[in-house]
């Protein structure tokens, strides 16, 4: 049974610092900033945005008035103050690395979902990207690969044999390896941005994720490092916000 249906988040939270009178409850206030997205889901997971709204809202009785997208980009890359929506710190390296290869590989999945999300938080401000749901990836990478193995490799008579198989498993990962190489040059420029220093851009990628392969521990080495990237990005996102002096 497939369960499908909306959800709504807001992201990217931040204070105005100029007091603002609501004109619903007469509070005087910092108002808050924000990015209100629509989500079609599947199985209770935000996959599709629909929609998205950029809102100004009073924090005490939820008012709001609508911005547009280059007024909020302004607004964010000016305010110095720490967002509200901060994302998440508390995870290690070898943690990851040990709940991968307790799940098989799954984690790894969950893993990459949660660091494309912080990064969507993190840079989006700046270089107005969205980075794809990583499990829609691979949903849409699988039914592509069920049209190809019902459609083509079938009709070749190769669907069965070991070429085929193989085949099969090197077009299923294709979407994967572009989306990881997307998300490692998204989060190499915004590290340069914010002037953290610690090196991890696409030739980590190439050299751990790709060619590593054949040494068996070259994706663990980029899981470590992808890790330990996103920490850094977040904490700095969560002392200056979208804002870099």
């Amino acid at each position: 049974m497939i369960i499908f249906g909306w959800n709504e988040t807001l992201s990217n939270i931040f204070i105005i610092p100029n007091m603002r009178l609501c004109e619903r409850c007469n509070n005087v206030v910092q108002w808050q900033f924000a990015k209100h997205t629509s989500w079609f889901t599947l199985f209770f997971i935000s996959l599709i945005p629909y929609s998205s709204r950029y809102l100004s809202i009073c924090p005490v009785c939820n008012n709001s008035y609508d911005l547009t997208r280059a007024q909020f980009l302004e607004m964010s890359l000016k305010s110095n103050m720490p967002p509200l929506q901060r994302p998440d710190i508390h995870r290690t390296p070898f943690q990851c690395i040990l709940l991968i290869i307790i799940t098989a590989g799954i984690y790894f999945f969950i893993l990459l979902h949660s660091i494309a999300k912080n990064v969507n938080t993190i840079a989006s401000p700046h270089d107005g990207k969205q980075t794809m749901n990583v499990f829609l990836c691979c949903w849409l990478a699988a039914y592509i690969i069920r049209v190809i193995a019902s459609q083509v490799l079938f009709h070749m008579t190769i669907i069965s044999s070991m070429f085929g198989s193989l085949l099969l498993v090197i077009l299923c990962m294709i979407p994967l390896y572009v989306w990881l190489f997307k998300l490692t040059s998204r989060m190499g420029n915004e590290l340069k941005r914010r002037w953290i220093d610690y090196s991890f851009d696409i030739k980590d990628f190439w050299l751990y994720f790709i060619l590593g392969l054949f040494i068996l521990v070259g994706p663990f080495i980029y899981v470590y490092k992808i890790v330990i990237a996103s920490t850094k990005l977040a904490e700095h996102y969560n002392t200056n916000g979208a804002y870099v002096s």
